[in-house]
């Protein structure tokens, strides 16, 4: 009769425990693709962080605090990995290089999705080169002392 009595309580137990334990998005594959990234943000952000990411205008997404410093769980678990992971190869094709220019590529694409907006990789991947090319010109204007 005990022994029943502590399997009832144990599986009660673990029943509790597994319906309050959450999923995180490192407990799920990297996805491969921007709709799987979306899919994911989906289901693992809080209402907050949508609605924060909802309301920003898109050029200020990554300078905001809570994403400024790349402390989203998102940077790490998907772009930060020890080996290149599938998400990486699909951005390299899509032209965009760098980790940092991944990162706000998901963002910015988070923010189209939820506000019903074409996500448009190609026209962010346009605006990462402009950027870029336009830092490599101020770059060199400072060293040239102009």
């Amino acid at each position: 009769m005990k022994t029943k009595n502590i399997i009832i309580i144990l599986l009660s137990l673990h029943s509790l425990l597994s319906s309050a334990y959450e999923k995180r998005l490192a407990d799920y594959p990297i996805p491969r693709n921007i709709k799987g990234c979306i899919k994911l943000l989906d289901k693992t952000m809080t209402t907050e962080e949508k609605e924060l990411i909802r309301t920003l205008p898109e050029d200020s997404i990554c300078k905001h605090e809570k994403f400024r410093n790349k402390d989203a769980d998102f940077y790490e678990t998907w772009l930060m990995t020890d080996s290149t992971s599938k998400l990486e190869k699909y951005f390299v094709k899509k032209e965009i290089y760098k980790y940092y220019q991944m990162y706000e590529a998901i963002l910015v694409s988070y923010h189209r999705y939820l506000n019903k907006l074409k996500i448009n990789l190609k026209e962010q991947k346009e605006k990462y080169f402009k950027n870029s090319k336009r830092h490599e010109k101020l770059n060199k204007s400072s060293k040239n002392g102009q």
